[in-house]
């Protein structure tokens, strides 16, 4: 449990980007799931 206001500050900015990150991790993994399975499926459009 942070103290200090700074501790506070930089837990509140460690959530908000840890919550971004995992977004944009999670739709950087769906988007090569489905590239993938484009390759595999062998359409040259993707």
């Amino acid at each position: 449990m942070p103290n200090s206001p700074t501790a506070k500050k930089r837990l509140r900015q460690s959530i908000d980007r840890r919550d971004r990150n995992r977004a944009t991790r999670s739709a950087l993994r769906s988007k090569l799931r489905k590239l993938r399975t484009a390759i595999t499926a062998g359409d040259a459009a993707a």
